[in-house]
Formats: structure tokens, C-alpha cells, sequence
């Protein structure tokens, strides 16, 4: 039973391999039709008769018989109410016949009242809306992310739907890159040197963790731009590239700009290269705020003890672009906090303030999924991605 959940959650994206594999275990175990009641030995069991529904709604998942699989679910939420395997069919049922919001309302009814929220069915509704965002969101950075999110979580999937998607819409090669498509890898490589958008093509090339991509990459730290040179430092970073220490080295010694030698200071230290120290203490030293927000978000890598203290001032700057960095920055250490600063900058008079410190707030509520869950339906779509995203690595 446990096996076919876990299967079936995939059948909507997984594609005609999966749902015949999951309708091939139905049919061997014998669950195609409820099977006849027995009687259980277990004290505690769940009973033969609801075990049979809950299989015959899978099984109409993976046939692709949504509404049936709906009907079975629906009977099974009045009779069996609290069965966590019941709202799991429930809401796979209603993703996959509506899409995610049709399981979050699913979800919603079966957990309103209730005191605790079931942390791996809204994990469910979350990737369902991750999904649909890899490739209908407006903003290429926020839709990298997404890809790369699901590619890290586990799913080998991701790439191929993304690319499925991409043949009936606008789905581009960064998006398809950062989820580790070897293909767009190649794609993006090859135009890098003419790409109108190169940064944002870097960047999805870092994401992608693709080994290919580290010598066109490289070729990049000798642009002429700096915003270039440092979308490539980073991108080498996340590539974990340790054989371009050396050429990274020089970027932070000696490059003219500092943005590209922050890059490279970042890179070096996610790579365990502890030169870049000397020169983040430094920078902690600026009168500019800004700097410091900078030398604080290299420094998170390995936060000494000082690091807290730092990014706790930075919550008091006077732009309030620094304070929702840093608001970000200490989410993972003191919730609270942060979500004390973000408050005070949802109301502001600035439009891009006011947006970007409630796309914040989700990272700063740490387990409270109550509230992350309010957050899925925000108006603002990349409010509601950045609160799947936080759904999903706190369960992974």
C-alpha cells in the first residue's frame, strides 16, 4: 500500500511508464477490484474493506480514470475521515484532475479543525505547484530556481516534464539546464558568448551542476562586464568547480570590481578555500551597508560567532533593501526576528518594497506550516513559489 502511494504521487508528471508500472503492482497484488473482507489478527489494522477502497482509487490514478479515483476518494473522506491514506488519494486525486489548487482545497477542508497539519500531503500540493511554476512563471531567475529545487529534491523526472513543456509553450533552455537537462547544458554553452541574456544563462548553467558546463563558464571571468565576471565566479561555485581555484583566486586579488571578487570570495569558501577570510573581514569594516550585507551573505557559508551579531544590525539599516537581506539571511537562525523586521516593511510606501519583503516572509516563519500553507494562496505568485520552496526542504 505504502509502495503504490508513493508511486502514484508521481503518475501525473511521471508519464505512461509509471501509471502502467503502478496499474501492473495493482493488478499483482490483486487491488484492481476490492478484494473480499478477512478478517484482521492485527489489533489496530486498518480493515481489509477500507484497505481494498484506498487501493481502488489508486489503481483508478494510474488508469487515468480521475473521476472515479475522485468518487473513491470522496467516500472514503466521509466514512474514514482521519486516515491520513485517505486524504493522500484525495488530494492526488484532485491534482490530478485539477491541479495543484484543487488539492490544496482538498487538503484544506480535510485539515480544517484540526490541530496538527500533515506535513508530507501539503509537501504533495507543494511540489504539484513547483511543478506547474517550472514553467509558467515570468521571472527566469525564480523559474531556475524552481527546476533546480525539484532536481535536488530527488526528482529525475523534472527534466524531461520541463522539456515535454517546453515543445507546447515558452519554456526556455536556462529552465531546462537548471534542471539537468545534458541537452540545454550543451545549448547554452554554445550561445554563451553571443547570449543576450548572458547572466541569467550562467547562472541556470551553475545550476545545473553539469560538468560540461565548467570551461564555458570559465571562458566567462574574462568579460569585459563585471556583473558577467561575477555571474560566472558564482556559477563556478555552484558548480563546485576545484580545479578553477587558481583562476578564482585571481579574480579576488586582483579584479578591478568588487562585485566579481565577492563572487569569487563566495565560491572560494562554499569550495572550503579559506584565503577569501581576509579579505570578508575587511568588507564586514565598510561604512557602506550594503557591503557588509554582502560580506555577511559570503560569510553564512561558515558563520563564526560574530556572523549572528552582524546581520542583526544590518536589520536596522536605513535602506530597506539591506534590512530584507538580512531579514533573509538570519530566517534560519532567529524566525522571529526576521519576521519582526519584514513586518515593518510590507506596509511601505514603496511598491518593490512592499512585494519583495512579503516574498520574504515565508522563509521567515520557519515550521509553521499552518501559515506556510496560508501563504500557497497568496495573489502574488512568487509569494506562493517561495512558499512551496520553504514546504519542501523542510520536509525533505
Amino acid at each position: 500500500m505504502m509502495l503504490l502511494m508513493v508511486m502514484s504521487s508521481r503518475v501525473r508528471q511521471g508519464g505512461g511508464r509509471l501509471a502502467a508500472l503502478v496499474l501492473l503492482l495493482v493488478s499483482g497484488l490483486g487491488f484492481a477490484q476490492p478484494a473480499v473482507a478477512q478478517t484482521r489478527t492485527v489489533p489496530g489494522a486498518v480493515p481489509t474493506e477500507e484497505a481494498a477502497a484506498i487501493a481502488e482509487g489508486w489503481a483508478a490514478v494510474a488508469q487515468g480514470q480521475l473521476a472515479r479515483a475522485a468518487a473513491v476518494a470522496g467516500r472514503l473522506m466521509q466514512n474514514h475521515p482521519r486516515d491520513p491514506a485517505v486524504i493522500a488519494l484525495a488530494v492526488e486525486a484532485a491534482i490530478a484532475q485539477q491541479g495543484w489548487e484543487a488539492g490544496l482545497g482538498a487538503y484544506e477542508q480535510w485539515v480544517s479543525g484540526r490541530a496538527v497539519e500533515d506535513f508530507y500531503v501539503l509537501r504533495r500540493v507543494a511540489r504539484a505547484l513547483l511543478y506547474d511554476a517550472a514553467t509558467s512563471l515570468t521571472n527566469i531567475q525564480l523559474r531556475t530556481d524552481v527546476a533546480n529545487a525539484l532536481a535536488r529534491d530527488g526528482d529525475t523526472d523534472v527534466a524531461a516534464y520541463v522539456r515535454l513543456s517546453a515543445e507546447q509553450a515558452s519554456v526556455d533552455a536556462r529552465t531546462l539546464a537548471a534542471a539537468g537537462d545534458g541537452r540545454a547544458v550543451a545549448e547554452l554553452a554554445a550561445a554563451l558568448p553571443d547570449d543576450p541574456r548572458p547572466v541569467d544563462s550562467i547562472r541556470a548553467l551553475g545550476r545545473s551542476r553539469s560538468q560540461s558546463a565548467i570551461k564555458p563558464v570559465l571562458q566567462m571571468l574574462d568579460s569585459p562586464r563585471p556583473e558577467i565576471r561575477a555571474a560566472a565566479a558564482l556559477a563556478l561555485g555552484d558548480l563546485d568547480a576545484r580545479t578553477t581555484v587558481p583562476q578564482l583566486s585571481q579574480v579576488l586579488e586582483s579584479d578591478v570590481q568588487l562585485l566579481p571578487r565577492m563572487a569569487a570570495a563566495s565560491s572560494l569558501l562554499r569550495m572550503g578555500n579559506q584565503a577569501p577570510l581576509r579579505f570578508v573581514q575587511d568588507w564586514f569594516d565598510s561604512e557602506a551597508a550594503d557591503v557588509r550585507l554582502k560580506a555577511a551573505e559570503i560569510a553564512a557559508v561558515n558563520p563564526d560567532a560574530g556572523w549572528e551579531a552582524r546581520v542583526r544590525q544590518l536589520l536596522e539599516a536605513p535602506d530597506p533593501m539591506v534590512r530584507i537581506g538580512a531579514a533573509r539571511l538570519l530566517a534560519k537562525h532567529d524566525p522571529g526576528a526576521s519576521r519582526w523586521a519584514m513586518q515593518g516593511l510590507v506596509n511601505d510606501q514603496n511598491l518593490a518594497i512592499r512585494e519583495e519583503a512579503q516574498r520574504v516572509l515565508p522563509e521567515t516563519i520557519g515550521g509553521d506550516f499552518a501559515e506556510l500553507r496560508r501563504f500557497l494562496r497568496a495573489a502574488d505568485p512568487e509569494t506562493r513559489v517561495r512558499a512551496a520552496l520553504q514546504i519542501v526542504e523542510l520536509t525533505r
